[in-house]
């Protein structure tokens, strides 16, 4: 009896043991667990600069941080200590890169936007005007569509041309060209390309048939940075006249005008059909009466380059609507309504231009969509497939047009005739594709 007596205790004492064992693995796996998930949290919540230790219910962490490398991305580290100075103390460590660059907006950048400063002025300080943030009282359309940003105000019902370019700085430049995507003073590395978005409502409405009551239009312009400054490139004439080139083409007040190679998509408001020579008024071949939207480039390069539909080669302006390789879009004139763009309605902007390197220069695919209903339709972080563009141009360009590209300026032009026109451009975004 003695002898079984001692047995049981024996078997007791071991399942005592082994239930001991057990329960201090899990506490030990819980405390791990939990140490890793604070240094999550850590590294979640970090942000450029922000490093040191902190409390956190408790536990304890330690941010640290290298970089940005040349392409703006931080090396974060985090360390995370639980129970600290106890017997059950656990810590984990994680590291993780973190980039920093957040896409150029209107809401963080409208401060970097400005017009050119040249020797004739008039066209360009009446053309374009920046409102800040909460702007009140300004009698604008997208103050009324409660714009809160800030927004871009073209043509400001007088007629002018000109032009408003972004001038500031992005990531990190230590050398004498930027990365990819990167800007310094308005110059950026174009790279694979970029996507842009914006609003835009036309503060007058038109419901001329012939879509003659306003105008005359805008572009997006992207153009060389080598051969151009933003602190003086503008298109149109000297004297303000030929709006029709929309501030893009043209010698421009200081007389240069936006040298080529560029590109850009055009919002036409007015239409110019005639065939004349291009420093003539009314020479655009535009395709009809209707609004549209259509890319450019340079066309025909005489005393200076023109805008006209169809003109140039590597690359061609395109020539009105098109089934294949389409680069001019338009919607007809409907009776009862006002024309397409022109109708006091805020519309949206989505380009996206894919540039890769070829055997002989360079391939440019230009892709425009105009009021896109997609869930993504305003994320310029990744390319747009929820819809089908109304604008998709492939065009190429020769060796020397396109190492010229590699960095680019870009911005807006515009042109407003004896039939003046105020457009508020708004909630623009631009990030380039990598």
């Amino acid at each position: 009896m003695i002898a079984a007596l001692l047995l049981v205790a024996a078997l007791a004492a071991g399942l005592a043991l082994f239930a001991s064992a057990t329960s201090w693995t899990a506490v030990t796996d819980n405390r791990h667990d939990r140490a890793r998930y604070v240094a999550l949290s850590g590294l979640n919540s970090w942000r450029a600069g922000r490093t040191g230790t902190f409390s956190l219910n408790g536990d304890v962490l330690t941010l640290s941080q290298t970089g940005p490398d040349a392409a703006g991305v931080y090396s974060v580290t985090c360390r995370a200590s639980v129970d600290a100075g106890t017997g059950l103390e656990a810590n984990a460590v994680l590291t993780a890169k973190r980039a920093v660059l957040s896409p150029i907006t209107f809401s963080a950048d409208l401060a970097d936007f400005a017009t050119p400063i040249l020797g004739v002025t008039e066209n360009v300080t009446d053309a374009i005007t920046v409102y800040a943030a909460h702007a009140s009282d300004t009698g604008h359309a997208a103050e009324a569509l409660g714009v809160t940003d800030g927004f871009v105000a073209l043509g400001n019902a007088a007629q002018s041309t000109g032009a408003l370019w972004y001038q500031g700085s992005r990531g990190v430049c230590t050398g004498e060209n930027c990365p990819d995507g990167m800007c310094r003073d308005g110059v950026c590395t174009f790279g694979k390309g970029l996507r842009a978005y914006f609003g835009f409502v036309c503060n007058r409405v038109d419901t001329d048939r012939s879509s003659a009551d306003y105008g005359d239009g805008f572009t997006f312009t992207i153009a060389n940075a080598l051969t151009n400054d933003p602190v003086t490139a503008a298109g149109g004439m000297p004297d303000g006249s030929l709006v029709e080139y929309l501030g893009y083409a043209g010698p421009g007040p200081g007389g240069s005008g936006i040298e080529a190679p560029k590109l850009a998509v055009e919002v036409d408001f007015y239409p110019n059909l005639g065939d004349s020579e291009p420093t003539m008024y009314n020479s655009r071949k535009d395709a009809g009466y209707a609004n549209h939207v259509a890319v450019v480039f340079w066309g025909d390069s005489g005393c200076y380059d023109d805008n006209r539909h169809g003109a140039g080669a590597l690359p061609a302006n395109p020539d009105g609507p098109t089934t294949e390789n389409v680069g001019y879009y338009q919607v007809p004139f409907t009776d009862g309504e006002a024309n397409w763009l022109e109708d006091g309605r805020d519309h949206a902007l989505r380009l996206e231009v894919h540039r890769q390197d070829t055997p002989s220069g360079g391939s440019y695919l230009i892709e425009v969509w105009i009021d896109g209903s997609g869930r993504n339709f305003a994320d310029v972080t990744a390319d747009y497939t929820g819809e089908t563009p109304q604008i998709a141009y492939t065009a190429t360009m020769d060796a020397v047009d396109h190492r010229k590209l590699d960095t680019i300026l870009f911005g807006w032009t515009e042109g407003s005739g004896r039939s003046p026109q105020t457009v508020d451009v708004h909630d623009f975004n631009l990030e380039f594709r990598r």
